[in-house]
Parts: structure tokens; C-alpha cells; sequence
């Protein structure tokens, strides 16, 4: 984008604002009726590189992240519950609506599934 478009889409009172464009191919979806996208993420290998030091509760180092999640399960947070009796550090959380709702919904409609994929086997 160049001076003259940018200085299209400022407003002095509200700031830069994104162009709306007609993507005919692109709509907000009903989330409440037609599902929810999770969005995941590939990981690099230098991503898990060192994963058993930095994802333990004894490393406390701020030069790395435990990149691989470990969800806190329910209560532990709340209860200040860092990490499980392994020593794994709890880094993430469970998405509910997507684990109750959208998960069994998903089972339920791919039953019979696995058996017609092994008949192609």
C-alpha cells in the first residue's frame, strides 16, 4: 500500500481502518449454528528442539518456551496447579465449547467411517 491508498483509509479521529473489499468467496459465519474453526498451527522442529528441559517445572530459564501444550485440567488453575505429577508445566487450556459441543458431533457423524476406509485397505 502506498502513501495515497493508506491516506485513503485514515481517519483522524478513529485512526487507520482496513478497506472492506468484496470477497465474494469470503463471509462471517454463524458460529452458533454452522461451526468454529480452531485454528492450529504447524511447529517447527527447532520449535521442540529441547523440549524435555524447557517444558519441565524445574527449568525456569526466560530464554525458552515450552512450545508443546499440556492443558491444565479443571480446577488446577484456579488452584494454582503449575504443572502435572510428572513435572510436564501446564501451558495452555482445554477449549470447552469445542471439546464438549463440537468433538462428539463430530464422532457422531463419522460413524461408520473408519470401517468403510478399512475396506478400501
Amino acid at each position: 500500500m502506498n502513501k495515497e491508498e493508506w491516506a485513503e483509509h485514515f481517519d483522524h479521529n478513529l485512526g487507520f481502518q482496513w478497506p472492506m473489499t468484496k470477497d465474494l468467496n469470503s463471509r462471517f459465519s454463524d458460529e452458533l449454528n454452522e461451526g468454529t474453526m480452531l485454528h492450529t498451527k504447524a511447529m517447527a522442529r527447532q520449535d521442540t528442539a529441547g523440549w524435555k528441559i524447557v517444558c519441565h517445572y524445574t527449568y525456569n530459564d526466560t530464554r525458552g518456551t515450552c512450545r508443546i501444550g499440556n492443558p491444565y485440567p479443571e480446577g488446577a488453575y484456579e488452584q494454582n496447579i503449575t504443572y502435572d505429577s510428572d513435572g510436564w508445566k501446564y501451558n495452555c487450556f482445554v477449549n470447552e465449547k469445542i471439546e464438549n459441543y463440537f468433538v462428539p458431533r463430530l464422532e457422531k457423524s463419522m460413524e461408520g467411517t473408519k470401517a468403510q476406509f478399512e475396506a478400501l485397505s
